[in-house]
């Protein structure tokens, strides 16, 4: 079951090998966890402590909880009558952290065991090519477009993965999925999208995004409320693969993105911080986001 799953949200072939390896050599102690977890017997944080062991990186143990976790969501999203596509986008995340990780870290594993509690706590979905954490809005008041959002009021909390383009047309659908699927939640009609990435920041858009790419366009769907300035690259693994020493002489130029972002890192030579991430909001009535620049 586990591996016809697998299949279905990307896993190669040399991934399955590999998680069967180690599985076996882990002889069954994290997929008892994993049920224990996901009936309630323990904790998140507890059951991953628990799979550790000095039989496997931690990462890979990781993955394998995470891993041995997903048919016991399948049910929950069956009982609760949620569209099994929901479920396998949702799994399709585990695929790209793994990814990640073998970028960055060099192991086959996930980094981020954290991120997929959301997912089992059903506090995160996935609806086509965004994920959303289910949330409320957590700040002062604001009104943007005519649209005053309140404390407490329904929204959801954006996040983009890695694995593809970011396209418009799949964002707006994206959306749109998330406004059928949450309307008798919404406030006046309107679903409340927050997001807080470096996708957003700003300076990025033109030396690093052109202003007709799509993380530009996709950047242009919100309404900045916050921008943060650093003098260091956070994260930089998510850009170049690698992290970032200050040497930009040092970073992969292998992409048009990766390209454009070193010669921003050189011309901002003399900004003591060239870095940043901001926080937008974006209002979405059902058909047209109202907040688009």
């Amino acid at each position: 079951m586990i591996e016809k799953l697998l299949v279905e949200i990307g896993f190669t072939e040399e991934d399955i090998k590999e998680y069967k390896k180690y599985r076996k050599l882990d002889g069954g102690k994290i997929s008892a966890l994993a049920k224990e977890y996901m009936t309630g017997a323990v904790s998140y944080a507890d059951a991953v402590e628990k799979a550790h062991s000095d039989k496997m990186h931690e990462y890979t143990a990781d993955l394998l909880f995470v891993i041995e976790c997903a048919p016991f969501l399948e049910k929950k999203y069956e009982e609760k009558g949620i569209a099994r596509e929901r479920y396998i986008d949702a799994m399709r995340d585990i695929k790209c952290k793994l990814d990640e990780c073998k970028i960055a870290k060099g192991v086959f594993g996930i980094f981020t065991v954290s991120w997929f509690e959301g997912y089992f706590a059903l506090g995160r979905m996935v609806f086509g090519r965004l994920q959303y954490g289910v949330t409320i809005y957590d700040s002062e008041p604001v009104t943007i477009k005519g649209h005053t959002i309140t404390p407490d009021e329904f929204c959801l909390a954006c996040h983009i993965p890695s694995g593809g383009p970011l396209k418009p047309e799949m964002c707006v659908e994206s959306f749109k999925m998330a406004y059928e699927f949450f309307k008798d939640k919404l406030k006046d009609g309107i679903l409340v999208i927050k997001c807080a990435s470096w996708l957003l920041y700003p300076p990025y858009i033109g030396p690093v995004f052109p202003e007709n790419s799509n993380t530009a366009i996709f950047a242009k769907y919100f309404e900045i409320v916050e921008e943060r300035s650093f003098d260091q690259l956070y994260g930089g693994w998510r850009i170049f693969g690698v992290e970032y020493d200050g040497d930009p002489d040092k970073l992969p130029t292998d992409t048009g993105m990766r390209k454009r972002f070193v010669e921003y890192i050189k011309a901002s030579k003399d900004n003591p911080t060239p870095f940043g991430g901001a926080t937008g909001i974006i209002l979405f009535d059902g058909e047209k986001v109202l907040t688009q620049r």
